[in-house]
């Protein structure tokens, strides 16, 4: 429901529910179980979409944390919860913060993937953009030029 209300635009409406539930699953499975972190990382992205930065940051870190000493850096959940948390700080222009994570997410987890991977992709083009931001043209078109050749190949 509350995804159907962030899909309607009824962001108070979707942010109560969500606030709820994420209380609801800290207190009956934990701070820790999938669940809840799912839960909490639902509700900074409603915070994201209404553009509570600061917020959204804040439980991204959250739930980032506990999924790399849970799950480690290399699960899905969390490489997710990275991708999240780099938005955010792209959308803040905290473009820094934005191409470390961008970067660990194409090297380091990039190299377990297939070249043509929707999330590497995905990945690549938020880590050009970033390179764009920070003025760095000539590694964004490298990797524009990469992200093309590869969804060509698809």
């Amino acid at each position: 429901l509350a995804s159907r209300l962030v899909k309607w635009r009824r962001w108070k409406d979707a942010e109560v529910l969500a606030v709820n539930i994420a209380d609801a699953a800290r207190n009956t499975l934990g701070s820790e179980h999938a669940h809840t972190l799912t839960s909490i990382a639902n509700l900074a992205s409603i915070y994201a979409f209404r553009k509570r930065w600061d917020e959204a940051e804040k439980l991204e870190k959250s739930v980032l944390e506990v999924r790399q000493r849970v799950l480690g850096d290399h699960h899905p959940d969390t490489l997710a919860s990275m991708q999240n948390l780099g938005s955010t700080y792209a959308n803040q222009g905290e473009w820094g913060e934005a191409k470390a994570i961008f970067s660990f997410l194409v090297e380091e987890h990039g190299s377990a993937l297939d070249d043509t991977d929707p999330d590497l992709l995905r990945r690549m083009h938020f880590l050009a953009s970033t390179y764009a931001n920070l003025g760095q043209w000539k590694a964004a078109e490298t990797m524009l030029d990469t992200i093309l050749t590869r969804k060509r190949k698809i």
